[in-house]
């Protein structure tokens, strides 16, 4: 690119304007380092969510446990570490981005797409089958709890 941009220098007359090659170039330079500063704040961004996702699951899935219901402490932490999941996956995109510096597409850049695609299906069948499975649990206590009120 910087020898294109001297060529063009070299061929243009000299009347033209020179200055419009090299203002591209030093604007192209300031988008690209934006570009990749931002991509790098970003990245940092999504590592330190996922690390406290993880911490906050752990706590979560220990106060469920604590509090006598392992089984929503299960699910809990089941949840949210398929989301530490989905949040490591866009970071490896991220980072392929930074490491290649390009956003060509191929077939194995979709990969990790189709990988989020599924823990967050997988994510969305489990929280929706713990939903049901802890309201059908909670319902069994309380008619137990009514049958052994009226025995009373």
């Amino acid at each position: 690119m910087r020898d294109s941009c001297a060529m063009r220098g070299k061929e243009s007359p000299p009347n033209s304007d020179s200055h419009s090659g090299a203002s591209q170039s030093l604007g192209g330079r300031f988008v690209d380092r934006g570009e990749e500063f931002i991509y790098t704040v970003v990245a940092g961004l999504l590592l330190i969510t996922a690390a406290v996702t993880c911490g906050y699951a752990a706590f979560s899935s220990i106060d469920y446990f604590k509090r006598g219901n392992p089984l929503q402490g299960i699910f809990s932490l089941v949840n949210d570490l398929l989301l530490v999941l989905i949040i490591m996956e866009v970071l490896r995109t991220v980072a392929r981005f930074l490491r290649k510096r390009e956003l060509n597409v191929d077939v194995e850049d979709l990969v990790p797409f189709l990988v989020i695609g599924g823990i967050s299906a997988a994510r969305r069948i489990l929280a929706i089958g713990a939903n049901l499975s802890l309201n059908e649990a909670q319902h069994v206590e309380h008619q137990v709890g009514n049958i052994g009120a009226s025995l009373n």
